[in-house]
């Protein structure tokens, strides 16, 4: 008895996808051990747009968002993306390239404008320490001559202990 296979429409359909989809990742090489969103982006490797997770944040009205997920899960790269949107750039240096193609452009005018408007803290337990201090030293200068300074400065104080006390 031979098995015979019926095609349908909703058969042919999926398999097109996947085909499409198939051409389509091939071109781009995958951010293996990647997790820097400037050089996925300038490298140009397959990334999957999670830009709308930048209106979730700014449509939020928490004063403090916690990212809770397992290992592996993109936290560094999410945290890497909101760092390069929403940073004030340094010495002429324009993000918004970055996101032109990705869906958070698409949104309007209301998320482009808060494109490099604000001071960031971008915190990685990824590598030492020791660069991380260095960070907070380059974000506490950009910070001096803001409103924001009072605060920035208090949150920096408080990192360095907490770095210093880390086991």
């Amino acid at each position: 008895m031979k098995l015979q296979i019926r095609r349908t429409k909703t058969a042919d359909f999926l398999y097109n996808i996947i085909m499409t989809l198939k051409e389509k990742l091939l071109k781009y090489k995958m951010p293996v051990g990647l997790s820097d969103f400037e050089e996925i982006i300038d490298k140009n490797r397959c990334y999957a747009d999670k830009t709308l997770f930048i209106r979730d944040i700014i449509e939020s009205e928490s004063k403090v968002i916690l990212f809770t997920r397992p290992r592996r899960f993109g936290k560094t790269l999410n945290m890497s993306m909101l760092k390069t949107f929403f940073e004030k750039p340094t010495e002429g240096k324009d993000t918004s390239h970055y996101f032109k193609n990705l869906k958070i452009w698409q949104q309007g005018e209301k998320y482009r404008d808060e494109q490099g408007k604000r001071p960031v803290i971008y915190i990685t337990f990824r590598g030492s320490m020791r660069p991380m201090t260095r960070q907070l030293n380059v974000f506490w200068q950009s910070t001096k001559d803001t409103e924001n300074w009072k605060t920035a400065q208090n949150c920096i104080r408080t990192t360095k202990i907490f770095i210093k006390n880390w086991p």
